[in-house]
């Protein structure tokens, strides 16, 4: 039986020019896929208004509902639908100011 490698890692940026100071990302690393670039998504939405917590499922704009886990399975129907506005809340998260 050969065991899945996924690593999570937190990281935490203390001083920057391009980013804000003690801001913290967590991403998930399987090492034989590589970084998964959807990792922390839902969780961003969540906490910018974009999805809302149903019980232990989110609730996307549209009204379904579903769960992290399946998510992460299918970014293209669920996650990709609403890049946009994510990028929007990662630049609040993340960024000084304006874009950049």
């Amino acid at each position: 039986m050969q065991h899945r490698q996924l690593y999570i890692f937190r990281r935490k940026r203390y001083k920057s020019r391009l980013a804000k100071e003690n801001s913290e990302v967590t991403v998930s690393l399987d090492y034989k896929k590589g970084l998964d670039r959807y990792f922390g998504l839902p969780e961003l939405g969540e906490k910018h208004g974009i999805f809302k917590k149903s019980g232990n499922r989110l609730e996307l704009p549209n009204g379904s509902k579903v769960y992290t886990k399946v998510m992460l399975k299918e970014p293209d129907k669920y996650i990709v639908p609403y890049l946009e506005q994510l990028e929007e809340a990662a630049q609040k998260e993340f960024s000084y100011g304006g874009e950049g």
